[in-house]
């Protein structure tokens, strides 16, 4: 026990020496340095603040001095934090518009400006399509053939289709509606066949690379998932179902059920979330993981819903046979606002809108294209509801069968030919097939992203 109280005792402490006092001595001014800790945060220049401060620092104290430049420190790390805010600002932004959460105010703006005419197809077009990098467009057409655009140079490229012969690596019917899918590379067109085909636009002319079959009657619509991730397509049909089909395995998915008679159009804007409108002249919002979906039934409405578009993630707006435009929330079954004769009387045949506006555009056989604005009502009444308002218009010869805007909204696609996409009920004489390019111009605003 005595080893260990010695043991425990202080050690003691060595005189200094006269050479470590003179050392001592002459470092009595400088700062104590830190060995082997780096200092977290911005670095501080010691001779600018010497600079800065004068000759007063010469008899600053030390303790003084660590203040000062704690004080230093902690107003840099200060101006730190609001540049990372600044920064977190427009990660926020950024976030926003990726996820798609904006909401462009620009029908008020919107304006036209000179259309521009492709001729093609020897049968009416029924459908239209354009490529992410808006460099290219596709149509479908009643004479079996898809057509691949180059937009800047009008120079189009045919995708084999012929009625009844099925050796020739098309459609053997009518084309009723394509899309393009992104991340796999493929047109995906359906039409009155009943066959579901997939087309390598990196190959254009060549036969179709693969068929899908599930539907028993007409597949009118076809969409895909906005989400690239999932490569999922949908589509409708006149035997009153909705199919799911994934185009990595090239498979079909499911089906749901919900229309009481044919399918006439569809549209989607959000992942899993497709708008069709049919026969039954219902609008019906699905949720496809949850197998349900929301019915909207326009009131005092005469005829069939042939075209809806998605405007937004909450609001889309819809056309039917007797000629009236509503717009919807899906927060309400009872529509917003609603035009009873767009079109002069004529059946609406064909709706677009630039994603995540206020702004839509609407066609029909009476060789007017009609934009539209969706204003918001006051918000100092509750029960105030927005007004639609057309703000533009722009002469097409002939019957819009289909409408679809560039995604950075800079311009509008028509399909445009003879006769209504469903059937021939009229046939307009001196009308010549094709397709209608139509800039979009927005004052003040700048590019949609």
């Amino acid at each position: 026990m005595k080893r260990r109280v010695e043991d425990a005792r202080p050690p003691k402490r060595r005189k200094p020496r006269q050479q470590d006092i003179d050392s001592d001595l002459e470092s009595n001014d400088e700062e104590p340095q830190l060995h082997n800790k780096p200092r977290k945060g911005p670095s501080i220049d010691e001779a600018d603040i010497g600079e800065e401060e004068g000759e007063d620092e010469l008899f600053e104290a030390p303790e003084a001095k660590k203040l000062r430049l704690a004080k230093r420190y902690l107003h840099e790390l200060g101006m730190g934090r609001d540049e990372d805010e600044a920064v977190a600002q427009r990660l926020h932004e950024e976030v926003a518009i990726a996820t798609k959460k904006i909401h462009h105010e620009i029908g008020h703006e919107l304006s036209f400006g000179s259309p521009r005419f492709y001729r093609g197809h020897k049968q009416t077009p029924t459908c239209v399509a354009v490529s992410p990098d808006e460099r290219s467009a596709y149509t479908g057409g009643k004479d079996c053939a898809i057509i691949q655009w180059d937009l800047e140079t009008g120079q189009k490229t045919v995708f084999p289709g012929l009625r009844r012969q099925p050796d020739k690596g098309g459609h053997t019917e009518q084309v009723l509606d394509l899309c393009v899918s992104e991340d796999a590379n493929l047109v995906v067109s359906a039409g009155v066949d009943r066959i579901i085909r997939l087309w390598d636009i990196r190959r254009p002319g060549t036969r179709c690379v693969d068929e899908l079959k599930g539907h028993t009657g007409a597949v009118t619509c076809v969409c895909a998932d906005p989400d690239a991730s999932t490569n999922r397509v949908y589509t409708a049909s006149n035997d009153k179902s909705i199919k799911i089909w994934d185009l990595n395995t090239r498979s079909y998915v499911n089906t749901l059920y919900g229309h009481t008679s044919k399918v006439l159009c569809m549209d989607i804007l959000a992942r899993d979330r497709p708008l069709t409108g049919g026969e039954d002249r219902t609008v019906r919002y699905w949720k496809m993981t949850q197998e349900t979906h929301l019915i909207f039934q326009p009131p005092q409405t005469l005829g069939p819903i042939d075209a809806v578009s998605a405007l937004t993630a909450q609001l889309f707006a819809s056309g039917a046979q007797d000629g009236s435009v509503s717009l919807w929330s899906i927060s309400s079954r009872k529509p917003l606002a609603t035009i009873p004769n767009a079109h002069g009387g004529q059946w609406i045949t064909a709706l677009a809108s630039v994603r995540y506006s206020d702004a839509f555009f609407s066609g029909s056989c009476d060789g007017v294209l009609r934009a539209w604005h969706s204003k918001k009502g006051p918000t100092d009444t509750a029960k105030s509801k927005p007004t639609v308002t057309q703000v533009a218009e722009a002469s097409v010869d002939g019957c819009i069968t289909s409408m679809c805007v560039a995604p950075k909204g800079g311009f509008l696609l028509a399909a445009v030919g003879k006769e209504h996409r469903h059937g021939r009920w009229i046939s307009m004489k001196g009308v010549k097939n094709g397709l209608v390019r139509i800039p979009l111009h927005f004052t003040g605003a700048g590019e949609l992203r």
